[in-house]
């Protein structure tokens, strides 16, 4: 099976992100997605998703990064950030669900596809950016990013 099955499995009780994972196709696409899943446990329903919390946790893993090739082992304090960058991802789905068995459990699950974190390779070039943009040319939203 792979992760998408495993993951659609792990939260059977959720019919959002099974909506998410299905209704979105991020796992029917012909790449493999990776993804990064947070989950926090209250005593009390929480009024507001927390996805701020959530991506800064994610990107705290930075100061642990040590640019060069993916490599595995050595980058398991940093796989959750270095998914959220890698350069080749161009499509990204995230939900949340809200589960309640004693506690709260909120869990937040991302999809980015191609899934990133690739074992041998470099999670971006260093240099200018947007510069190997291809057909796509820059964002005009985002000029340091492509479009």
């Amino acid at each position: 099976a792979d992760r998408c099955d495993l993951f659609r499995r792990q939260l059977k009780f959720n019919r959002n992100h099974q909506n998410l994972v299905s209704r979105r196709g991020l796992c029917s696409r012909f790449y493999k997605p990776n993804f990064n899943f947070f989950f926090v446990f209250k005593t009390f329903k929480s009024e507001h998703d927390d996805w701020m919390n959530t991506f800064m946790i994610w990107h705290s893993e930075a100061h642990h990064l040590r640019y060069g090739v993916f490599n595995g082992k050595e980058n398991d304090n940093v796989k959750s950030y270095t998914q959220m960058i890698w350069a080749t991802t161009y499509e990204i789905g995230c939900g949340v669900a809200l589960h309640h068995m004693g506690m709260f459990n909120t869990y937040y699950v991302c999809y980015y596809g191609p899934g990133g974190n690739v074992i041998g390779e470099l999670p971006y070039k260093k240099g200018e950016p947007a510069t190997e943009c291809g057909k796509y040319g820059k964002s005009h939203n985002y000029p340091e990013l492509c479009g």
